[in-house]
């Protein structure tokens, strides 16, 4: 079976919008398929913050991604707003992520 990351990723941003609704700021690919480099063994390294993450949200996201095809593939994680701006700003910007002083998104991938 033919695995393509950008119908996968189409589904997977449909499927966090649907459980997340505007609480999602931010989702990326990261790893080898964000640089373009993967290859058939390689795993999906996907990143999602909301405005505020509670354990129900982990609960729910990990629920939703058990329905999603290649789930043995997914890795990677997901933050909250408040989370990620205790980060180090290089650490954001490694992700492709950036935030200002209140913690809004300044790059959204979404």
């Amino acid at each position: 079976m033919d695995f393509n990351i950008n119908t996968w990723m189409k589904g997977y941003l449909d499927e966090l919008k649907a459980l997340f609704g505007s609480s999602l700021l931010f989702v990326g690919l990261q790893g080898s398929y964000g640089r373009g480099e993967a290859t058939e063994g390689s795993d999906i390294d996907a990143v999602v913050i909301l405005d505020q993450v509670t354990p129900e949200d982990l609960k729910a996201y990990g629920a939703m991604l058990d329905m999603l095809p290649n789930r043995e593939k997914v890795c990677g994680f997901i933050s909250g707003r408040q989370e990620l701006l205790n980060w180090e700003r290089s650490d954001q910007k490694m992700l492709g992520i950036s935030l200002d002083s209140t913690g809004n998104c300044l790059s959204d991938q979404k």
